[in-house]
């Protein structure tokens, strides 16, 4: 038999990977169902979703009182046509019945038959065939929800909500559990970006709770080494899995994610919320010591201006004993952050690459039709040849030809003399204007 390994790119198999018992990712989720419960399951990736998910599906269609039916809508990411999808959604909903072992022979035609109602009603018709097709209580998990957007998942709810409140008149199914990365009624903001109500029949409101399956905690992890190491023979050192509570609580939120080693916001959106809040404070600060940014152009930014102005901010306001938010060791970072943010307030904006761990933050401050990239060093991860050349790549990217260093020095004995220089680098063809600070 072949070994075991370790699994993070899909579904785990029994008989190929080390792996925790897949219910036990979703306690409650029994009397959930048993109680007729219309409920969320929300994960981030690689959590072990899919295999409870289907663990359940065969737990329950195994003792025989209920069907379950396990759904994937990852397929319809980002249509945008109701009836299109509400057609997918209705053939995925038949293929995957008649494939499952515990669907009895003979609904098949049934289950097939042209949708009444049309399109619009496609998913409320497949769901109540399937009910009249097994002739036994029905649970449905329709996993990957928050592919659907906009009007195709408001149609789809909607379809759910008029056959859950009228199941005393015709059947469908006793419980519903809607799978996804986030909480699908977390959306509920973003459909009508214009403020228009759902109104009081809002699809939504037909979901009773909801269920988180955590990031593993350090104690899981111990387990899946100890099948290697049953196995294998081979011992992990015990400090090999620590993790902290706050750092597996933002994972599991969703807002921050690893990327090749780094903890970086999970998206763009995040980025700029996260850096705002950071530095609010001292964004505050800016407008009292920054009353007026006299290096707006027509076409966007002097440059030079605003990140030698900075250069002095910082001799002058370096001292102060500053601990933003806790994190004493992004002072520097998220000063910069708000002094760009009054630079640029109310022409332009900042991008932001933030990467912890790595100690990189990369900038990108639009203006007025202008863009201007900015890496941000300190003397602890300044590496010269090799900072210049990694900023060079990211002007390339960018498709800049010049950007902007600014390297802080950390030191609290160094004379400002020293730590105040402005010099030019040229890599690649790349300009780049090291800012000493």
């Amino acid at each position: 038999m072949a070994m075991k390994k370790f699994n993070t790119t899909g579904p785990c198999f029994p008989d190929e990977h080390y792996m925790l018992p897949p219910l036990d990712r979703l306690p409650g989720v029994r009397e959930f169902v048993t109680g007729g419960n219309y409920f969320v399951i929300h994960a981030p990736r690689q959590t072990g979703k899919t295999i409870a998910l289907q663990a359940l599906v065969g737990e329950i269609n195994g003792k025989g009182g209920m069907f379950a039916l396990y759904c994937t809508l990852e397929s319809l990411q980002d249509e945008r046509d109701v009836d299109k999808a509400n057609a997918a959604i209705r053939g995925l909903i038949v293929d995957n019945a008649v494939s499952s072992a515990a669907f009895p022979s003979g609904g098949e035609s049934a289950l097939a038959a042209p949708s009444i109602g049309g399109p619009r009603l496609a998913v409320r018709t497949a769901l109540r065939r399937l009910c009249a097709a097994v002739g036994r209580p029905v649970v449905v998990f329709f996993d990957a929800v928050d592919c659907l957007v906009g009007e195709v998942l408001i149609s789809f709810l909607r379809q759910v909500r008029d056959g859950y409140v009228n199941r005393k008149m015709a059947s469908f199914p006793k419980s519903i559990a809607l799978v996804g990365m986030v909480d699908v009624r977390n959306y509920k903001a973003q459909i009508r970006p214009d403020g228009q109500s759902l109104g009081q029949a809002s699809p939504f409101n037909i979901i009773s709770d909801d269920l988180l399956i955590p990031n593993f905690k350090e104690e899981d992890v111990g387990v899946l080494y100890g099948q290697h190491t049953a196995e294998t023979g081979q011992r992990f050192e015990d400090n090999v899995s620590v993790n902290d509570d706050d750092y597996r609580y933002v994972v599991d939120l969703g807002l921050l994610r690893v990327d090749r080693g780094a903890l970086v916001p999970s998206n763009p959106m995040y980025a700029e919320i996260i850096g705002r809040y950071l530095s609010r404070n001292e964004q505050e600060r800016m407008i009292r010591k920054v009353p007026e940014t006299p290096w707006a152009k027509d076409d966007g930014l002097d440059m030079p201006g605003p990140m030698a102005a900075f250069q002095q901010f910082w001799r002058e306001n370096a001292g102060a004993d500053r601990d933003i938010m806790g994190y004493r060791e992004a002072v520097p970072h998220l000063v910069l952050m708000a002094f760009l943010q009054r630079v640029t307030n109310g022409g332009g904006r900042i991008n932001r690459e933030m990467a912890l761990w790595s100690g990189r933050l990369d900038l990108c401050v639009e203006f007025r039709g202008g863009r201007y990239a900015i890496e941000v060093k300190t003397s602890e991860n300044f590496e010269g040849e090799k900072s210049y050349a990694q900023c060079a790549k990211y002007l390339d990217v960018l498709g800049l030809a010049e950007g902007w260093m600014p390297v802080f020095d950390k030191s609290t004995t160094k004379p400002w003399e020293d730590k105040i220089y402005s010099r030019d680098e040229t890599v690649d063809g790349k300009s780049i204007h090291v800012i000493g600070l």
